[in-house]
């Protein structure tokens, strides 16, 4: 499956954002550490538009988080209690 350029770019943030370890993220949302340390890489080279598919990509949304990712991100962290609780936010 091919994901588009703010589903990679979602997918890195939920990686760094996440309590758990890289791989365990990752093990989680069902991505392959190859893809995603590429897709780190090319981010980190040419922000988004290093992220965009060889073919046209809809800029329309770019940062809108697709539903598919979202309902994993609201997954992910409702399976592993990282949804925030009554400390007011603070890590």
């Amino acid at each position: 499956m091919m994901q588009t350029a703010s589903e990679k770019l979602a997918i890195i943030r939920l990686v760094e954002d996440s309590e758990l370890s890289v791989r365990r993220t990752l093990d989680e949302i069902k991505v392959s550490r190859t893809s995603f340390y590429r897709w780190y890489a090319a981010y980190e080279k040419g922000g988004l538009d290093g992220l965009s598919n060889q073919g046209r990509v809809s800029k329309r949304h770019w940062n809108r988080i697709p539903d598919a990712v979202r309902s994993l991100v609201v997954e992910v962290a409702l399976h592993h209690h990282l949804a925030p609780d009554d400390d007011h936010g603070h890590r």
